[in-house]
């Protein structure tokens, strides 16, 4: 419950919150930020499963962008890596 009660406050008062080391006040909270490139990958049995809709969209995504669709998949990315 106390879990709980700090989320929904942080949530509804998002004075709060975290505030960035970089950015401070100029958004409302912590941006998390890699230290290293990377990618976010997706597989497939994750992305919406309507039938014969998205399936056959990746498939004949993944001939024309291999490296962003992958086998039955989608990869976003790469992120440079944070500056600071």
């Amino acid at each position: 419950m106390r879990s709980f009660q700090d989320s929904i406050e942080k949530m509804l008062w998002p004075e709060k919150r975290e505030k960035d080391k970089i950015l401070g006040d100029k958004v409302p909270g912590l941006i998390d930020r890699t230290t290293s490139r990377s990618t976010v990958s997706i597989p497939a049995g994750y992305l919406p499963a309507e039938p014969g809709v998205v399936q056959p969209i990746l498939r004949f995504l993944h001939v024309f962008a291999p490296s962003i669709f992958g086998e039955g998949g989608l990869t976003i990315g790469p992120f440079p890596r944070a500056l600071r």
